[in-house]
């Protein structure tokens, strides 16, 4: 059964990115002035023609799905109507249907990525991978619709029903270091990232052992390990005897410590 920690922490990056969404459709209104706010009038104009009963003009990203949705937004917002005045009502207002559209879309996508998210934790019992399948889902799905996987694993190996070997992770996270101009010294090896992240929770203040719960470590003693502090968090560190300075310094005078 999952736990009340694993869930709250699987509706984190859901809420933010739902609500980045909103916040990006806010500074960006109105529609018509922007090309890369989907849907935009190119899926309202071809879920438009769902509703009169034509095939959409175009099945490309993000694909007749977003398209069918759409028309039936439109369809509930104007229930019992006939389509010529559904056609006409949508024609007159398209910012107004798009802002509704967008409205019942941001909450939805929000919900995919929880859904997805126990989905990861179900299948490997571990918080970590659904937490970067949340974080990832754009890229995912972009790979998935080129590459189309076989076999039950995401990143298949050479051989049918194998995941890719440690050698071929190795080598693409070297030519990801060489492309961001990490020197090869510098980038140590495929194991780093779960060093930095690790070290980037903890200086996010994540609590230890919720970062060893993430990592599946059994002793917080090997968690500690992974974490690195930085010299900026370490500069930033007050002691204990600091605190209790300002605290009598702002103590009533005749007040007993």
């Amino acid at each position: 059964m999952m736990s009340r920690r694993n869930l709250a922490a699987l509706l984190v990056l859901p809420a933010l990115f739902v609500a980045a969404l909103f916040v990006m459709r806010g500074s960006s209104l109105p529609f018509w002035q922007v090309f890369n706010l989907d849907p935009d009038y190119y899926y309202l104009l071809n879920g438009l023609m769902i509703v009169e009963g034509l095939a959409p003009t175009d099945v490309s990203h993000p694909g007749t799905p977003v398209q069918v949705f759409i028309a039936l937004v439109l369809r509930l917002m104007h229930v019992g109507q006939p389509t010529g005045a559904v056609v006409d009502a949508v024609l007159n207002d398209p910012e107004g249907h798009l802002t509704a559209v967008t409205t019942v879309l941001y909450p939805l996508v929000g919900l995919a990525l929880v859904v997805m998210g126990r989905a990861f934790l179900r299948a490997t019992g571990r918080l970590a991978p659904a937490l970067l399948a949340q974080s990832a889902l754009d890229l995912l799905r972009a790979y998935w619709r080129k590459y189309r996987p076989q076999g039950g694993w995401l990143f298949p190996g050479r051989e049918a029903g194998r995941p890719i070997s440690d050698y071929t992770a190795q080598r693409a996270y070297y030519e990801a270091c060489h492309l961001a101009g990490i020197p090869h010294e510098r980038a140590h090896g495929i194991h780093t990232l779960r060093h930095c992240f690790a070290s980037h929770l903890m200086e996010a203040g994540t609590p230890l052992p919720v970062i060893q719960k993430l990592l599946g470590h059994s002793s917080l003693s090997t968690t500690s390990v992974y974490c690195h502090v930085s010299r900026a968090l370490l500069g930033e560190t007050r002691s204990p005897g600091d605190t209790l300075k300002g605290a009598t310094e702002s103590a009533p005078t005749g007040a007993r410590a």
